[in-house]
């Protein structure tokens, strides 16, 4: 295995695991809030696929003999996230804040991978698959949620 192919593989299988987590915890932010039964469901169902893909990474990561290791960024950017999806949904409770809440997250989602996707190309293929997986789920959601907007 080239040098490349193990580093780009290791870079994106961490980026889509952050991402994954992130993804669960914004979804687990908001669904308690979530007033009707489908975008409800919808968004446990994107939760969970998010959580097969982050399992599958470490799984991955493990097979390599690598940890993620945790960053101090993520907490703060978890903690910030959290402030402003509970101060938004205090003063603006309702399905069209969840929406447009989780719609932002769908965007930075499917553009950081795509970018990453991008970035790194050599990776190995199980693993673009679960970016590629991530990115049709970030996909589908934002669909969802804009008939909700």
């Amino acid at each position: 295995m080239r040098i490349t192919v193990k580093s780009d593989t290791l870079s994106l299988l961490r980026e889509c695991e952050s991402g994954a987590k992130t993804a669960v915890s914004a979804i687990n932010e908001v669904v308690g809030r979530v007033n009707d039964e489908k975008l409800r469901e919808c968004l446990r169902e994107s939760r969970d696929e998010h959580a097969r893909c982050e399992r599958r990474c470490g799984e991955i990561m493990s097979a390599y003999d690598e940890n993620s290791s945790p960053s101090v960024m993520p907490a703060i950017s978890k903690s910030m996230s959290w402030l402003k999806t509970n101060f938004t949904l205090d003063v603006k409770p309702g399905d069209k804040t969840v929406a447009a809440l989780m719609t932002d997250g769908c965007d930075m989602g499917i553009k950081s991978l795509s970018s990453y996707l991008n970035e790194f190309e050599d990776a190995d293929r199980e693993v673009k698959s679960i970016a590629r997986r991530m990115l049709d789920d970030e996909k589908h959601l934002h669909e969802v949620l804009e008939g909700y907007l």
